[in-house]
């Protein structure tokens, strides 16, 4: 996943490095560490010839990311997401429905993060969300936009009056 979300943000494949390091000439596949697994199962091309088809295959590597059982790489790939801009806002969007509390704050955070106005809709809902640390990211996010709906909530968590949360 780091691999896949490394070369999206760069906007081409580099062979023979990985994250500023020299990467071994031929690595088994079975020995491959799990933050490889993305870059390994999103068939990322070697060569930046082909803009397109490195695009589609960052795109595809991001869907897959946002699709897989493991929290933290749905987490990677809002967080992935959100450097885009707002091509990749309704696909952030749709993390705010997503099963686990943590990748539901991810999105509400990034979307906060990156001022994204016409979610504003989607970030008054996540404020009744069951997690506390989710409807406060939604706050959050909403504040740093001008909405002023979350304010309820930001002034019971200062006061202790809301549950136990874990700062976005």
């Amino acid at each position: 996943m780091t691999r896949g979300i490394l070369f999206l943000l760069m906007g081409l494949w580099l062979p023979g490095k990985s994250l500023g390091q020299q990467r071994q000439a031929s690595r088994p596949s079975a020995g491959i560490p799990p933050q490889d697994a993305c870059a390994a199962s999103c068939s990322i091309p070697t060569s930046p010839a082909k803009p397109a088809e490195a695009r589609a295959a960052a795109w595809r590597c991001l869907r897959e990311g946002l699709s897989n059982k493991d929290a933290d790489h749905r987490i990677q790939a809002v967080y992935a997401l959100g450097t885009l801009g707002v091509q990749s806002v309704p696909r952030i969007e749709s993390e705010l429905e997503d099963k686990d509390s943590l990748v539901r704050q991810a999105a509400a955070k990034t979307l906060g993060d990156m001022q994204a106005s016409q979610s504003i809709p989607s970030l008054q809902a996540a404020l009744d969300d069951q997690s506390a640390p989710v409807s406060f990211a939604a706050a959050q996010a909403l504040w740093r936009m001008g909405d002023k709906s979350g304010t309820s909530i930001l002034v019971q968590v200062l006061a202790g009056d809301r549950g136990r949360f874990t700062p976005a």
